[in-house]
């Protein structure tokens, strides 16, 4: 998710020769998607609850994945559809963020009933795990260019792609095998309707 937004500003850069004005200008339409995501996502976590919110976000970063994989050089006004597609990432990005920091002060609150010093301990797991997952996206995809393990460019139902669409394609693959882990969350799946005091 976060590990794809550095691989699209280079895609932009190198592949679609977009300047330094049109890459400039759609990462800050993609902030715009942030202020926009924090403006909505109290109301709609509200609305929708906490299951379908979470497939909600994961289903945002799967189109952005998805639209990225299938744009072609060839396009016209490419820098708008990257515009939108940074957009949506944003507020994807706001949804996921407000997620993990109310999970997290659910969690503290829990834990504060328990042992004082176990409060900080779930914000620090949840961050520690959301920032290895970047690292490693990140790092695996530099690792992928700088070795040059990919062929530059290619031929798919008629399309012609670069190396970085078959990362957003691996990219993508990964964010749907992380989908299916949603089914071992209570909040998704729950197996009982109190989480805290499961019956016998």
């Amino acid at each position: 998710m976060f590990a794809a937004l550095p691989l699209a500003i280079l895609y932009m850069k190198n592949a679609l020769a977009f300047n330094a004005f049109q890459i400039m200008t759609v990462t800050s339409i993609g902030l715009g998607g942030y202020i926009s995501g924090y403006a909505v996502v109290g109301k709609l976590m509200r609305k929708l609850g906490t299951r379908k919110f979470q497939i909600l976000t994961h289903c945002i970063f799967i189109v952005f994945l998805v639209s990225l994989f299938m744009l072609q050089p060839q396009w016209t006004h490419l820098h708008v559809c990257f515009a939108v597609l940074f957009y949506l990432h944003g507020i994807g990005a706001s949804f996921l963020l407000c997620f993990l920091s109310v999970y997290s002060w659910q969690t503290s609150a829990t834990s504060f009933s328990l042992s004082r010093e176990a409060v900080p301990f779930p914000t620090a797991i949840i961050s520690t795990f959301q920032s290895l997952g970047t690292m490693i996206g990140r790092t695996g995809g530099s690792i992928i260019l700088g070795l040059a393990l990919l062929n530059e460019s290619w031929t798919l139902w008629g399309g012609n792609f670069t190396k970085y669409n078959a990362l957003f394609a691996l990219s993508l693959c990964m964010i749907i095998f992380s989908l299916l882990f949603l089914l071992l969350s209570p909040s998704v799946v729950p197996r009982h309707k109190d989480y805290y005091e499961p019956s016998n």
